[in-house]
């Protein structure tokens, strides 16, 4: 039983480990989304205004799912493990 849970715990601070090296490459992915839909926004006139109104949006939803997913990561390890 002593092997398993070694395993486990191997397996569980690597998957921390890459969820820890991604998070950040994601936000810094999301702050150029909301870069590029900000610049569409101001530059684009009343049709690029709606595209970059579009992008923001769904920049800001990833944010929100990369942070919610984080979360439930984190809390699902620390309760059960």
């Amino acid at each position: 039983m002593g092997a398993i849970n070694d395993f486990i715990g191997i397996i569980i601070d690597s998957l921390n480990n890459l969820i820890n090296f991604l998070l950040p490459i994601a936000g810094i992915i999301i702050v150029g989304v909301l870069i590029y839909g900000g610049i569409q926004y101001i530059t684009g006139g009343a049709k690029g205004g709606e595209i970059g109104k579009k992008t923001i949006i769904a920049g800001l939803i990833g944010l929100i799912i990369i942070v919610l997913a984080w979360a439930i990561i984190n809390f699902v390890v620390n309760e059960l493990f």
